[in-house]
């Protein structure tokens, strides 16, 4: 009787201090990895974020590179936007048209607003001048499963492709992947995965040590 009570309580204390499994979310393109930028604690929106001055109709990012498209990511309050910047400081003049949709989210804001960079739906016609930026945010990305579809096609200058941008826990970035034209255009999707993590789990002291006495007591009431 006693081993069969004793056999019971182990069980019991290696299922209270077992490992168990969470469903996590990941952002990947094409395979690669991406991470998103924390801006919690230090920025109050996303427009904020990305900057935009009326002064050179450009985004402040710190991000932005000349002649390429930067993709990131951002999460704040539990809500992940996408950030595509077209060009940057020592770029040439150009023009880029793109469409942009996903199953979930949309576009937030417009580089340039008000109308001098033209919007149909998801389709945007960017003109930039040297040295400038255009782009947009896509945001309202809350749930573990969402994919972005994306397609920018050169019109003229000097737009060579896209790099995409992950960061790391302390907010220091890498570029994870590059992508070139082929026949001037470049398409691609952005997706969530989800994945498993495995956290460890500790039962306070208190229950093994309750499991240790009831066998005790249930052994001595026994004899």
């Amino acid at each position: 009787m006693f081993k069969k009570i004793f056999r019971t309580t182990c069980m019991l204390s290696v299922l209270l201090s077992a490992t168990f499994s969470v469903n996590a979310s990941m952002i990947s393109v094409g395979g690669v990895e991406l991470n998103a930028l924390d801006l919690n604690g230090t920025h109050s929106s996303f427009n904020e974020f990305y900057g935009f001055t009326l002064s050179d109709y450009s985004s402040h990012t710190g991000y932005e590179t000349a002649d390429v498209a930067t993709v990131m990511f951002a999460e704040l309050n539990n809500e992940y936007a996408m950030f595509l910047m077209i060009s940057g400081p020592g770029g040439a003049a150009g023009a880029v048209s793109g469409d942009v949709s996903g199953s979930e989210g949309a576009i937030s804001f417009i580089d340039d607003p008000g109308g001098r960079d033209p919007v149909s739906g998801s389709s945007i016609s960017w003109t930039y001048a040297a040295n400038k930026t255009d782009g947009l945010i896509f945001s309202g990305i809350t749930s573990d499963v969402w994919t972005i579809d994306v397609n920018l096609t050169k019109v003229s200058g000097g737009f060579t492709g896209v790099n995409f941008l992950t960061f790391d826990n302390i907010g220091n970035d890498t570029k994870a992947l590059s992508l070139g034209l082929t026949a001037d255009a470049v398409d691609f999707s952005i997706n969530s995965i989800q994945s498993t993590a495995v956290a460890a789990v500790n039962a306070p002291a208190t229950f093994g040590l309750f499991f240790i006495a009831l066998a005790g007591f249930l052994r001595l009431r026994r004899k």
